[in-house]
């Protein structure tokens, strides 16, 4: 008798040991998905849509070359998606360079410099959004987008 219980215990444990990995896959898949719902867009847009438009996409944040994929005729949503925020990225652009040039009076030059900094440094984060496939809107750029 005493043998049967260890033997009905290995069994039990066997049993839980082969039901783990699938639990952990399947929490793993709900994880992944919980993480890229929440960080990016890109769920929304086919992936055929990512690899064909990545390359416009990039160029969308490149300052005046954002009119480029803003006015080509294409019908892919990524594509539109970062060029809009490309366009939002240059009209920003030039109404800093604007009140640069005609209020370069003391504090105002190290204010605009520092806009100017950060509006390159949302270029360069759009660029390898772009390059990498993701859709994730700008922070700044969300909240006072001209083009929607």
């Amino acid at each position: 008798m005493r043998e049967e219980e260890p033997k009905k215990e290995v069994q039990e444990e066997k049993k839980t040991i082969k039901e783990e990995p699938e639990k952990l896959n399947t929490n793993m898949d709900e994880l992944n998905t919980m993480k890229s719902t929440s960080s990016s867009q890109s769920k929304m847009y086919k992936l055929e849509d990512i690899e064909s438009g990545k390359l416009f996409a990039c160029i969308s944040y490149l300052s005046i070359l954002a009119l480029i994929p803003y006015f080509s005729e294409s019908t892919n949503p990524y594509l539109k998606f970062h060029a809009k925020q490309g366009i939002n990225l240059l009209v920003f652009e030039i109404i800093i360079a604007a009140g640069s040039i005609f209020f370069s009076l003391g504090i105002l030059t190290a204010v605009f410099t520092l806009a100017e900094f950060i509006l390159f440094a949302l270029s360069v984060v759009g660029f390898i959004n772009a390059l990498t496939g993701n859709a994730r809107e700008l922070p700044i750029v969300k909240q006072i987008a001209i083009i929607k």
